[in-house]
């Protein structure tokens, strides 16, 4: 394969050709609204002995509202699962996406006449992760007392793979860097701008969710939608300076 070649390669792999799964925060939070709006719906819903004087049409009312409430519950329930399945989808689809677009940068290095890349492509296979299955962790999320459990290992997964994940990501960013005689400080690096993604304990944010009922875990689920929305962000940012300075010196 030509120079050329490679170059193609990272451009098919590149956040720019490719784009990672950004989930909007306000559109991700739906659920937790609605959720949070039904139970407070089912705390203000008056039973029938406490209507004064009832008849037909108090009861029909009653009944209406109590399918509102329950209607909203169960919507803000499917929506909660289908983001879940997509924040287990985007980690699969970035990790894959990530793996590709360093190898083929590393194989252009070597292909450009760069010798000194054999330690960059061991820290390329640090990136591969094993995906996982994100309709069988939605449907294990289903099921009674096990969803609770599954639900909690997701959310810790979720945090512990995209740290580990971005702190082999910058590592080889400033390798690739030196591999140039580059710093990684300077354009096109900049690896600054990769920060890792916050490492969040599993047992502090577990016990303040147990702490509030529940309400914590709002906040939870706030950060593993934005955390990687950032990681996202600065990667696009990176791979469309690096692709264009790769462009730049092939053509000088």
């Amino acid at each position: 394969m030509t120079l050329e070649d490679y170059l193609a390669r990272l451009k098919e792999s590149s956040a720019v050709h490719e784009p990672d799964l950004r989930i909007p925060v306000k559109r991700a939070l739906l659920p937790w609204v609605l959720t949070y709006a039904s139970w407070v719906g089912m705390a203000l819903l008056p039973g029938p002995e406490r209507l004064h004087a009832p008849h037909p049409g108090h009861f029909a009312l009653l009944g209406a509202a109590a399918l509102a409430v329950l209607g909203t519950l169960l919507v803000g329930e499917a929506l909660y699962l289908y983001y879940l399945y997509l924040l287990i989808r985007r980690r699969n689809e970035h990790f894959e996406r990530s793996h590709r677009f360093f190898l083929a940068l590393v194989r252009l290095l070597r292909e450009a006449g760069y010798e000194d890349v054999s330690a960059l492509e061991l820290k390329v296979e640090e990136l591969r992760r094993e995906p996982k299955n994100p309709v069988l962790w939605v449907i294990l999320s289903l099921v009674p007392v096990l969803g609770l459990l599954a639900v909690l290992y997701v959310y810790h997964s979720l945090n512990r793979d995209f740290h580990e994940h971005s702190v082999v990501e910058r590592s080889l960013v400033e390798g690739v860097a030196r591999a140039l005689g580059m710093s990684p400080y300077e354009p096109p690096f900049e690896v600054e701008e990769l920060e890792p993604v916050p490492r969040r304990s599993t047992g502090l944010y577990l016990l303040l969710t147990l702490l509030t009922l529940g309400v914590f875990s709002a906040y939870w689920w706030y950060t593993l939608v934005r955390d990687p929305n950032g990681h996202f962000r600065a990667h696009e940012r990176f791979e469309r300076r690096l692709i264009r300075a790769i462009e730049e010196g092939m053509g000088g």
